[in-house]
């Protein structure tokens, strides 16, 4: 898998630090990953990928009342 993909829907993950850029300036440092989403995230990829926005908006719509990872 790449480090630029999403691990679960494998579309770009717009990791800043992959590109490149401030880790900082990264979508991610504003938003929290669902502990249920990561659990999603197949054990030989975890901590190999990001996972991305999209995906984290879509189960946040998905599953309402999912705690958040910090």
């Amino acid at each position: 898998m790449e480090k630029g993909k999403c691990p679960i829907c494998h579309q770009d993950n717009h990791c800043a630090m992959v590109a490149g850029k401030d880790p900082l300036s990264c979508w991610c440092m504003t938003r929290k990953i669902p502990e249920g989403l990561a659990d999603m995230v197949p054990e030989a990829q975890r901590n190999q990928s990001c996972i991305c926005e999209a995906c984290v908006i879509k189960y946040n719509l998905e599953h309402p009342n999912q705690k958040e990872d910090s």
